[in-house]
């Protein structure tokens, strides 16, 4: 798929979602999250094409990362309201 339809398809299957329905995915160590001012679809389509130089920048600056128990319980009390994209095996979510 080329890369300006991967990007609409992405930006197509993005969703609000609360926190408590992520729970389960973030048990299983399936949620990573994106600091606010990253492009969700942006994040999602290297991901999806496995770009390995973007994703290892996005992580070195740490607008890519795995959410900690910490933030995951904050997520959890506030019931956060999440926008999320699946890129399997992966949950991406970006605080709301």
């Amino acid at each position: 798929m080329s890369e300006p339809l991967l990007y609409q398809k992405l930006n197509l299957e993005t969703a609000r979602i609360a926190w408590h329905e992520l729970q389960p995915h973030f048990a299983r160590g399936a949620v990573v999250a994106v600091t606010a001012d990253a492009d969700l679809p942006q994040v999602a389509e290297w991901m999806a094409q496995d770009n390995a130089a973007q994703i290892a920048r996005l992580l070195a600056d740490k607008t890519l990362f795995t959410p900690d128990a910490d933030t995951a319980r904050r997520w959890y009390a506030e019931n956060c309201e999440m926008w999320a994209v699946v890129v399997a095996p992966w949950v991406v979510v970006q605080e709301q």
